[in-house]
C-alpha cells in the first residue's frame, strides 16, 4: 500500500458487540425477520430502536440512477435507530436484514427511563452516537482523500476487525459472503472498478478469495486492540 493503514479506536461502517450491549436484551420485545425485510423506510417515524441478537442488517439508499448505496452493517450486539426515535426524527434511509435476525426492538419511554435509570447505559448511547457520527465522516473523507485500492482495503480491514475468524498461518477470513456488487454498493464504485481492485489486491498477496465466495487478510495487517465486551 502506498498509504499507511491503522485501525480507528471506534467502530466505522461495520458495528457489532458493542460493550456491555446485553443490558438491552431485556428492554423490549424478541422479533424474528427473514432474509430482505425492510425494518422501515425512508419518510417513516422509527416507533423502536433495535438490538441485534442475531442476523445482520444494513442501511441504504437507492440512488437517482436506481443503484444501491449501502452506509453501514449492523452484526449481533450493535444498536440502530436510537436517534431517530429518542429525537422523534423521519428515518432517511432503509433498514433492511440481508439475513434471518433476530431483533429486540425497545420504545423510545424504555430507553429514556434505562438511560436516566442507568447512567452506563446512557453513555452506551452517546457511545454509539459517537461512532455512526466519526464512521460518516469517515466515509465522505475517504472520497476525497484515498483512491479505489486503498477504500476496498480499508473495507476489507474493517470487516476482518469485526467478523474475522482465524483461516491458517497469519491470514484471517471475513465470515460474510462479500460480492463485487455489495462493494461497489458500500464504496461507490462500478463493477469495472471493483474487480480491478480486487485483482490488484490479491495479485500483491494482500487479500486471499476462498472457495469464490470468502476474502482472507493478514493477520499482520490487523491492530491487536480490546474488542467491545472483553475486560
Amino acid at each position: 500500500m502506498s498509504e499507511e493503514y491503522s485501525l480507528p479506536p471506534y467502530r466505522s461502517r461495520f458495528f457489532h458487540h458493542m460493550k456491555g450491549w446485553e443490558r438491552f436484551e431485556r428492554l423490549g420485545e424478541h422479533i424474528y425477520l427473514p432474509r430482505n425485510h425492510y425494518i422501515v423506510s425512508p419518510g417513516e417515524k422509527a416507533k423502536y430502536c433495535y438490538l441485534v441478537m442475531e442476523g445482520r442488517v444494513i442501511s441504504l439508499e437507492l440512488t437517482r440512477e436506481g443503484t444501491e448505496h449501502i452506509f453501514n452493517v449492523f452484526e449481533e450486539g450493535s444498536i440502530f435507530l436510537e436517534s431517530n426515535v429518542l429525537a422523534n426524527y423521519e428515518v432517511d434511509v432503509y433498514f433492511q436484514t440481508i439475513a434471518p435476525t433476530e431483533l429486540v426492538r425497545i420504545t423510545a419511554q424504555t430507553l429514556r427511563e434505562e438511560m436516566l435509570r442507568d447512567p452506563e447505559v446512557m453513555q452506551m448511547v452517546f457511545d454509539s452516537f459517537a461512532s455512526k457520527y466519526y464512521s460518516a465522516m469517515d466515509q465522505l473523507r475517504e472520497n476525497y482523500n484515498h483512491d479505489a485500492l486503498w477504500k476496498v482495503y480499508n473495507m476489507m480491514l474493517l470487516l476482518a476487525d469485526g467478523i474475522g475468524k482465524p483461516y491458517y498461518g497469519d491470514w484471517i477470513m471475513i465470515d460474510m459472503k462479500i460480492t463485487q456488487q455489495m462493494i461497489g454498493s458500500m464504496l461507490g464504485m462500478n463493477r469495472i472498478t471493483v474487480s480491478r481492485v480486487l485483482k490488484e489486491l490479491r495479485e500483491k498477496e494482500m487479500l486471499l478469495l476462498i472457495n469464490n465466495a470468502y476474502y482472507c487478510i493478514r493477520r499482520q495487517d490487523l491492530q491487536e486492540r480490546e474488542k467491545p465486551g472483553e475486560e
